[in-house]
């Protein structure tokens, strides 16, 4: 149990070192940002719905372990519990896919124009 969050946080740097390399060249080539800015709501939907199916499944689609019933004999192995790497997978397929289904705000747009500042 105490083994979890150190788990946890190795699998999340693993998944935002994964998104930094993945995502940079979307950001700095020209030619990449067009493409995703105009057609990378195609991937957004796809990783959306292959997230949200992912994690249901992941619970009906157990992960093997090993029991050890008897010393002398061989350990069992039987189906128990959720798919851990499936579940983790899908939820970050899905995060992924529902923010970027998301667009951004225009950086010279706001929702309400800024006050204007009288100087004397």
């Amino acid at each position: 149990m105490i083994g979890i969050p150190f788990v946890s946080s190795i699998l999340a740097g693993i998944a935002m070192v994964f998104a930094f390399v993945v995502g940079l060249p979307l950001r700095l080539v020209r030619v990449l940002r067009h493409w995703w800015v105009t057609r990378g709501w195609i991937f957004a939907i796809a990783f959306a719905v292959v997230g949200l199916i992912g994690i249901p499944v992941a619970f009906y689609w157990p992960m093997p372990e090993e029991i050890p019933v008897d010393p002398n004999q061989p350990t069992l192995i039987a189906a128990v519990g959720l798919n851990v790497l499936l579940c983790l997978g899908s939820m970050m397929l899905a995060g992924l896919g529902l923010s970027h289904l998301v667009r951004p705000m225009k950086r010279n747009a706001s929702p309400r124009p800024a006050p204007a500042i009288h100087r004397q």
